[in-house]
């Protein structure tokens, strides 16, 4: 396992995090008085949603070009949405928090495309600039969904839509709550995209089920579901026609309690616990996506323990149980990191994340390719 303890700064943040938003969710329910700082740290609204956010945190570059030009990659950025777009043989990232175009920094609104001839910047308008949003691809409708997110100081219910060439923003009727680093995949099954847990501002972390049909959302109520939490991965496995979820945090406690460490499915109509032999360490923040070339779902890196430790190990979920490969070189340890399937190339990719380089932290901008035995870096 290739794991790193984060910088001092990181690890401060984290804990400022979970102070601030017990601060803030207090403030909201007893009203002006509550202060909302740290006894260590200034607290500001916009810096209760990510670690980064009060790291010393450099990025890479940020990359040229402009919208409909192939230039060399995003800049550096931690907690991107990603999804692969069936429609148009092709992976869409959008926005982040790091580096930009034109040396936009902080929460971002650029959407690019990944193909075979490598990252295009296709948009620089749609959704406000955010991070931790949740996106997925809709087959049934063709379009990529865009939900939430950390923007502008607060989390957002907005419900977007990418159709491979513009945002469309949407106006359902009924929206599941404010919210960020919520879990969702879409569901081939029943042909509606999934929406689970995230941050609230002021109720915390949540477990309420969600489902979009593309015109409206409606909350499920199964009778069992997932401890709420944040930052917890999901995927859905359409050979088995279920949903993963793995992980997440309560968002409470030191560093956020460590995260867990439990396996879940969604079948449409109930969530079930699973309890195989082997799981991974408990983390948060970790990318997934399902490997549908290997039949297998690939987890990667997160955060983990007290102690806020980035991790760098590589494990991935045959429907029973969880392997760990020896994969050789990896992408180094992070969090945030966007991961997706690219059906075009049969290949899973790993985008970006918040990582620790030469003793400090940064947003990475590197690209990574899983071809189920090994990770190809793409210079």
């Amino acid at each position: 396992m290739h794991n790193h303890p984060v910088t001092r700064h990181v690890l401060q943040a984290m804990r400022v995090w979970v102070v601030a938003c017990a601060l803030l969710i207090a403030a909201c329910a007893q009203g002006p008085a509550t202060a909302a700082k740290s006894p260590d740290v200034s607290v500001a609204p916009s810096a209760i949603a990510t670690p980064s956010h009060m790291a010393s945190a450099s990025a890479s570059p940020s990359a040229g070009g402009s919208p409909g030009a192939l230039s060399s990659a995003p800049g550096g950025r931690s907690r991107a949405a990603i999804a692969y777009d069936e429609g148009h043989s092709e992976v869409v990232l959008f926005g982040g928090e790091g580096n930009g175009q034109a040396g936009q920094s902080g929460d971002l609104s650029d959407t690019w495309t990944w193909t075979s001839a490598g990252w295009r910047l296709v948009s620089d308008t749609g959704p406000s600039p955010r991070f931790a949003a949740s996106m997925t691809y809709d087959a049934a409708r063709g379009v990529v969904v865009l939900f939430g997110g950390w923007t502008a100081g607060s989390p957002s219910n907005e419900t977007w839509t990418w159709d491979g060439q513009s945002w469309t923003q949407q106006h359902p009727a009924l929206s599941p709550s404010p919210r960020q680093v919520a879990s969702m995949a879409y569901d081939a099954k029943s042909q509606v995209v999934v929406l689970f847990g995230g941050l609230n501002i002021p109720a915390g972390a949540l477990n309420d089920t969600w489902v979009w049909d593309g015109v409206n959302w409606q909350q499920r109520h199964p009778a069992v579901s997932p401890s709420p939490r944040i930052g917890a991965s999901m995927a859905f496995d359409r050979t088995r026609g279920l949903a993963t979820l793995f992980g997440g945090s309560s968002g409470q406690g030191p560093a956020y309690d460590g995260g867990y460490r439990d396996t879940w499915t969604w079948d449409g109509q109930a969530w079930a616990q699973l309890s195989p032999a082997t799981s991974p360490p408990p983390r948060s923040d970790a990318a997934m996506a399902v490997d549908e070339s290997r039949g297998v779902t690939t987890l990667f890196g997160g955060w983990s323990g007290p102690q806020a430790t980035l991790i760098g190990d590589t494990w991935t979920w045959d429907g029973a149980d969880w392997t760990q490969p020896d994969v050789g070189p990896a992408p180094s340890p992070r969090l945030g990191a966007a991961m997706a399937y690219d059906a075009a190339s049969g290949l899973v990719l790993l985008f970006g994340g918040l990582a620790l380089v030469a003793g400090s932290n940064r947003f990475e901008g590197d690209t990574w390719l899983w071809n189920g035995r090994s990770w190809m870096s793409q210079a």
